[in-house]
């Protein structure tokens, strides 16, 4: 089946929209500098933190799921990425249920909530809904934003996605737009129609439409965005989006222009560079915008990826890597974690039970040190271990008897 888009896609060009400022030039570079659409139909990525968004991010090889996103923002006094967004998957039965993100607080010099997304699954299995929350620092709960529901064509592609808003007054789900995805003979996007809910006419009106263009072999080259111009009562170009790739037909770089309707040419706007890792798995996305003044592309937000592998029942696989000791094991209460050949100042590990539950957690953990893990009131049985540390992932199985 295809994938799910991103709620917050439609949600965003909600507000650009009906904001209003999107009729003219200034508008539509406001709003390219901002959106960034991930063009393999797996993700919806948005250069605004707030609206970062991705879905069941799952590569070719099935055994191996995204496990986390770290997004890091340009300081440009500083000359330095620094951290600004976490998100991190959880999975049962290979299927994605829960996204949470993450932003890092400078202050505190922590990770605090930020958002989460839940998704559901049909009884084939079929991901049909999500449900979109964001954090209340105030009074410290989950609230309800945004609901995405997915009708499939008989191939079970997604054939339409209607997103509603959460309205606390009626304490119920309300019309917010709507998703229309085609697709060509070979089962490939061929283009979509979104149309936003006007309660005021009690109709859809037109919103975004974009069209997918390939060459041979069905490799995707180019997509092409309209916008819906309620005084012209027309379609504009809005943005175009062109792909190039490697040598070993992986997704290199992705150039995003924006439409001058004085000029009537397109204009760079932004570019994505992305680099992979031994296992051709996607490990960096950089972004860049473009600079008229410096005619120059300037850092704007870099991804970093990280991957685990899972068996068929959705537990991690063992993984052991030279220089990184989890010991005694078999242990009895307590269990140790010791790097000595990391060149990173400091490792995250996460202690997980059989069923996917995080029982201890810690950040920013020294290296050439012990760090002892008290498991004393958990009952026997076989535990994980997860251990990041720069680009080293490692998921090891542990034991307690």
């Amino acid at each position: 089946m295809k994938k799910l888009y991103s709620i917050s896609f439609i949600t965003f060009l909600t507000f650009i929209l009906t904001s209003g400022f999107c009729e003219n030039l200034r508008a539509q570079n406001s709003a390219a500098e901002l959106l960034h659409h991930k063009l393999d139909g797996d993700v919806v990525h948005f250069v605004n933190p707030n609206f970062f968004s991705s879905h069941k991010m799952k590569n070719t090889d099935a055994s191996y799921y995204n496990d986390s996103v770290y997004m890091h923002k340009w300081n440009s006094e500083s000359d330095n990425w620094y951290l600004s967004l976490r998100i991190k998957y959880n999975y049962e039965q290979g299927n994605m249920i829960l996204k949470l993100i993450d932003s890092w607080d400078t202050t505190a010099n922590e990770w605090v909530f930020s958002s989460k997304e839940e998704f559901s699954y049909d009884g084939a299995g079929h991901n049909d809904s999500s449900v979109y929350y964001y954090w209340d620092k105030i009074d410290e709960v989950w609230v309800k934003d945004t609901k995405a529901e997915v009708l499939f064509d008989l191939q079970y592609n997604d054939s339409v996605i209607f997103y509603y808003l959460w309205d606390e007054s009626k304490i119920n789900w309300v019309n917010d737009s709507k998703m229309e995805l085609f697709y060509d003979i070979s089962g490939n996007d061929s283009c979509y129609y979104s149309s936003i809910w006007s309660t005021d006419q009690n109709q859809w009106n037109p919103m975004v439409k974009g069209y997918y263009y390939y060459v041979q072999n069905n490799i995707l080259d180019t997509v092409v965005r309209y916008i819906w111009s309620s005084s012209l009562t027309d379609w504009k170009y809005f943005l175009s989006d062109k792909v190039k790739y490697d040598v070993t037909g992986k997704k290199s770089e992705v150039i995003s222009y924006s439409w001058d309707s004085q000029s009537e040419l397109w204009n760079l706007s932004r570019k994505a560079e992305y680099s992979y890792d031994k296992l051709n798995l996607l490990e960096t996305t950089i972004n860049y915008n473009w600079s008229s003044d410096a005619n120059d592309w300037n850092n704007s937000y870099k991804y970093q990826y990280y991957w685990s592998q899972h068996s068929e029942l959705g537990v991690p696989e063992l993984t052991v890597v030279p220089g990184i000791k989890i010991y005694p094991n078999p242990f009895a209460d307590k269990v140790n974690i010791l790097i000595t050949n990391s060149t990173e100042k400091a490792f995250d590990y996460e202690i997980i039970n059989s069923a996917g539950q995080v029982l201890a957690s810690k950040q920013n953990c020294g290296v050439s040190e012990s760090h002892q893990i008290d498991l004393k009131k958990y009952p026997t049985g076989f535990y994980f271990v997860k251990i990041k540390t720069g680009n080293i992932f490692l998921v090891q199985k542990i034991v307690k008897r």
